[in-house]
């Protein structure tokens, strides 16, 4: 993702994100030496050439990255923390920088300009859009008697979003959950075991969408009927942990590590929890990844973790699942 934002190209190698296969080389000396982009040439169109830049087919990385690492005029190689282990094997081990630390380019992409915090707006509302005509939908469905399943149910979603503003596909897999079910996280339903959605069991959907202007996730847990006490108890704990998170004053250089136990504090009540972190640095990105970073809301330590700032942005999404009950 890094590679698609500083060069501002997009592509369509790795399903559900706008990536492609590719490498850089940035030198800190940028006004003498161009920016180099490694890509699969024969894909690349023409006329999105980045301008200033030098581009390269993808084959020749290794001998580039080979030759700059030991210049000698290049005293330093600052390579991000998320290369492989190949690519540290070609640098000297005298010029890596260490500690392996987030890149430049992900801390500046991290904190949102004006254009992409108001494209994150205006993306948000047409994605909410497609959520409640499908809601509106689902309702009636159920209400009615007729028989929909998990799959179905997303299935109709996808037909909302892509009737939205600049809508390209989804974000990721859509988590489409009825019952126990929903107390698996990133459970995956599939057409040939996928269960109805019935007024007497709980309804959790997780689907996003990648728009050009923004990529959304979104979370939202449904009951057609009477949810029984503990689904209510738990709905409020959450909700409750939702805004008190949401709410939340802190000085700057904190970190969202220290922020964690507010969306946890109304569950702990109750003797509840949850195993996953509560927000990630993902459905803001200008058509780029669901998850970025470096930033988060999570509990324990994380070496590549970064303070919050302003133009950051996060989600905000605690959670509460029974085993074989509900979620």
């Amino acid at each position: 993702d890094e590679v698609a934002w500083t060069f501002n190209l997009r592509g369509a190698d790795i399903p559900y994100n706008p990536f492609f296969k590719s490498y850089a080389i940035i030198h800190a000396n940028y006004e003498t030496f161009q920016p180099e982009l490694f890509v699969n040439l024969p894909q690349l169109n023409s006329s999105v050439y980045p301008p200033n830049a030098r581009v390269f087919d993808y084959s020749m990385f290794w001998s580039r990255l080979n030759q700059t690492a030991t210049d000698p005029s290049n005293t330093k190689v600052w390579a991000s923390a998320k290369v492989s282990q190949a690519i540290l094997n070609l640098i000297p081990n005298d010029k890596l920088l260490l500690p392996l630390t987030n890149s430049p380019v992900q801390r500046v992409k991290a904190r949102k300009n004006p254009v992409e915090r108001r494209g994150m707006q205006e993306c948000q509302i047409r994605d909410a859009v497609a959520r409640m005509k499908h809601l509106g939908w689902l309702e009636k469905q159920v209400n009615d008697g007729r028989s929909i399943n998990e799959t179905q149910s997303a299935e109709q979603l996808l037909i909302y979003q892509g009737e939205q503003a600049t809508f390209q596909f989804p974000s990721f897999r859509t988590i489409s959950a009825s019952g126990d079910r929903a107390a698996v996280v990133h459970y995956s339903a599939e057409p040939a075991t996928a269960r109805s959605i019935t007024k007497d069991k709980v309804y959790l959907l997780d689907a996003g969408s990648q728009y050009l202007d923004c990529t959304t996730d979104i979370t939202r847990t449904h009951h057609f009927g009477t949810p029984k006490d503990l689904e209510k108890r738990a709905y409020t704990r959450v909700l409750q942990g939702v805004l008190d998170l949401a709410e939340a004053v802190f000085p700057t250089g904190t970190y969202g590590r220290s922020l964690d136990h507010l969306a946890r504090m109304s569950l702990y009540r109750d003797g509840m929890t949850y195993g996953h972190g509560t927000g990630f640095s993902w459905y803001w990105s200008f058509f780029l990844g669901v998850h970025e970073g470096p930033q988060n809301v999570a509990f324990g330590y994380s070496a590549s973790e970064e303070a919050l700032a302003d133009g950051m942005f996060l989600s905000d999404e605690p959670g509460f699942y029974k085993a074989d009950d509900f979620g």
